[in-house]
C-alpha cells in the first residue's frame, strides 16, 4: 500500500545443485571452513558404501600377504575426496547491493560471482537454485551455461522485478502510513470503492495493519484516522489495495520426467481469483525466447506444433484479467524423447 519508493533487501540464498546428486551449499556471509563443512556428497558416500568389503566369515583363513603395488603412476586416477570435490566460495562480487532503491515494478538483473575451489569441474548439469528470501519474480533455478574448472569463477545473473506496492501478499492487504504527531492509536477503514460505505476494520497502535478479511481479485479502498485518548482526526486520503494471486502449482509433465510424446499436454492447478494463465515453454532455462508463450483461460494446454526431441523448461503464472499477475510457478524440466522407427533396408533379392 505504501506508494513511496521501496528499499529492496536482496536476501537471496542460492545453492548449486548437480543433477548427479552432488550438492554444494554456499552463502555470502559464511567462512570457507563453514562452507566446506556443509558440503555433502551423496553420490560419493553411496559409492563408498557400495565399495565397502563385507565382513569375512569367522572361520575364513587369513588373506595371503601380497606385495605392495607401486601406484605412484595412478595418482591422477584416484577419485577426489568427499571433502574437496565440489566446493564453492563467493568472491564478494555482486551487483545491486542491499539498500538499492527502485520504483515498484522496476526490472533489474542481480548477479553473484562464485569461484570453484573444489577439485572437481562444474558442468552444465549444475544449476543455481533459489532457496530462501524474496524471489522478486526471479526464476526458481538457472543452469550453468558452461563448464567451470577448478579455480575459475562463474557469474550467475538473475532477472528480478521490484515488488509493487499492491498485491505483495496472496492472503491479505497490508496497509501502512506515516506516524501522526500526538497519536497514540489509529483507526483503519475499508470500502469496496472510493464512494462506498466505510467500515472500521482495525484499531492498531502501530503504523501498519494487515487486512486478512479480503477476497482475492477484489480491489478495496482504505482510509486511516489518527487518535489519542480524547479525539480522532479526520479521514486520511484514500488509497486502493488488493491481494496478489497465488502462483499456480504445476501438475504434468512432472519435473525431471521423460515423455514419449512430441505434443505433451501441460497441466497445472487453478489459482484462486485467476481467470487466465500464461504458459511458457523454452529450450533455454532463462526463458529468453520461449517456444510456447500463450495465454489461456484453462488450466491445461496441448502444443499445436510438435516439440523436437530435447530438454525443455516450463512455467505458468496467473492473472485476474485486470492487469494483476502472480509470480511464476516453480520451473519444471521435461525431456521429450520419442522412440523412432526407422525404415527397413531390403537385403534380398
Amino acid at each position: 500500500m505504501d506508494k513511496k519508493k521501496s528499499f529492496i533487501s536482496l536476501t537471496i540464498l542460492l545453492m548449486l545443485i548437480a543433477t548427479i546428486a552432488c550438492d554444494i551449499s554456499f552463502a555470502g556471509d559464511q567462512s570457507e571452513e563453514d562452507a566446506g563443512r556443509q558440503l555433502t556428497m551423496v553420490a560419493l558416500q553411496q559409492t563408498q558404501t557400495a565399495m565397502a568389503k563385507p565382513p569375512e566369515p569367522e572361520d575364513a583363513p587369513p588373506p595371503e600377504p601380497s606385495e605392495p603395488e607401486d601406484d605412484a603412476d595412478d595418482d591422477d586416477d584416484q577419485p577426489a575426496s568427499n571433502e574437496n570435490c565440489y566446493y564453492s566460495k563467493w568472491t564478494g562480487a555482486e551487483t545491486i547491493l542491499d539498500g538499492t532503491k527502485f520504483d515498484p515494478g522496476d526490472s533489474f538483473v542481480k548477479s553473484w560471482t562464485l569461484r570453484n575451489e573444489g577439485t572437481c569441474e562444474w558442468t552444465t548439469d549444475f544449476r543455481m537454485v533459489f532457496e530462501d528470501g524474496d524471489q522478486m519474480g526471479g526464476p526458481n533455478s538457472v543452469y550453468l551455461t558452461h563448464n567451470v574448472k577448478t579455480g575459475d569463477t562463474y557469474t550467475v545473473e538473475i532477472p528480478m522485478t521490484a515488488p509493487s506496492s499492491d498485491g505483495d501478499y496472496t492472503d491479505r492487504v497490508q496497509v501502512t502510513w506515516d506516524a501522526a504527531g500526538g497519536a497514540t492509536s489509529y483507526e483503519v477503514y475499508r470500502a469496496t470503492s472510493a464512494g462506498g460505505a466505510k467500515t472500521k476494520i482495525g484499531t492498531p497502535s502501530s503504523t501498519s495493519f494487515d487486512d486478512t478479511g479480503i477476497v482475492v481479485g477484489t480491489t478495496y479502498t482504505y482510509w486511516v484516522k489518527a487518535c489519542n485518548t480524547w479525539v480522532c482526526s479526520d479521514y486520511s486520503g484514500a488509497d486502493d489495495g488488493h491481494a496478489g494471486l497465488a502462483a499456480p502449482q504445476l501438475i504434468y509433465p512432472t519435473d525431471g520426467s521423460v515423455v514419449k510424446d512430441w505434443k505433451p499436454p501441460f497441466e497445472w492447478n487453478a489459482s484462486s481469483g485467476a481467470i487466465e494463465y500464461k504458459l511458457q515453454v523454452d529450450d533455454d532455462s532463462d526463458f529468453s525466447s520461449p517456444l510456447i508463450d500463450i495465454t489461456t483461460g484453462g488450466t491445461s494446454y496441448t502444443p499445436t506444433s510438435p516439440l523436437a526431441d530435447g530438454t525443455y523448461s516450463w512455467r505458468v503464472r496467473a492473472s485476474d484479467g485486470a492487469g494483476t499477475w502472480s509470480n511464476y510457478s516453480d520451473v519444471w524440466v521435461v525431456t521429450v524423447d520419442v522412440f523412432k522407427i526407422y525404415l527397413p533396408i531390403i537385403l534380398k533379392p
